[in-house]
């Protein structure tokens, strides 16, 4: 609840309406990304390495898919949804 009072108190840049925090999507995966690299440096404002990873081609899923999440970078064994 923290981040979520944080994010939209600080990182609202977007301005957009932020769904409330029992409406967030939980133990599903919404969609994927290709990770291309990992970089010990990097311009976002969100890196504060010592490691960061680079991701490319954001895909939204239309239907969430029901996953048990891990605490880590995982690849999820599942057959992403036609798009």
């Amino acid at each position: 609840m923290e981040g979520y009072k944080w994010i939209a108190t600080n990182e609202n840049r977007l301005n957009v309406t932020l769904p409330q925090p029992y409406d967030l999507i939980r133990g599903s995966i919404i969609g994927m990304v290709d990770m291309v690299d990992c970089v010990k440096c990097h311009g976002s404002r969100w890196f504060f390495g010592p490691f960061g990873f680079v991701f490319e081609h954001p895909v939204i899923f239309k239907e969430p898919i029901p996953y048990r999440g891990q605490p880590k970078i995982f690849e999820a064994f599942i057959h992403p949804p036609k798009l």
